[in-house]
């Protein structure tokens, strides 16, 4: 069975790292498993935003992304919600139109 619709929150990449390390233990005892081609890291720190980080499950590299979408929430790596609100106006902005064509 696999662990699905988790996210990890940390500050720090070493903070992260153990986080996935005791996660992977959980996930053993309850017999889960995680699926990394389905799993995606969204981190951000300081300026090193170019440098290219690796994320391991296992033998597999998990994919470092800009974003997220996770409950229909967007998790952006600036921790900003700037994207989440534009895509909740537009979902608005159509459903008043559609309100003003039906009155």
């Amino acid at each position: 069975m696999n662990a699905d619709d988790v996210v990890l929150l940390a500050n720090r990449k070493s903070e992260l790292k153990e986080m996935l390390k005791r996660f992977k233990m959980f996930l053993g005892k309850k017999d889960l498993k995680l699926d990394p081609e389905k799993s995606k890291v969204v981190f951000e720190k300081g300026k090193s935003r170019m440098k290219k980080r690796t994320w391991k499950w296992e033998k597999e590299d998990i994919k470092e992304v800009k974003e997220i979408k996770y409950l229909e929430y967007t998790l952006q790596k600036n921790g900003r919600a700037e994207k989440h609100i534009r895509e909740k106006m537009k979902k608005t902005i159509v459903a008043m139109k559609m309100w003003r064509e039906i009155i």
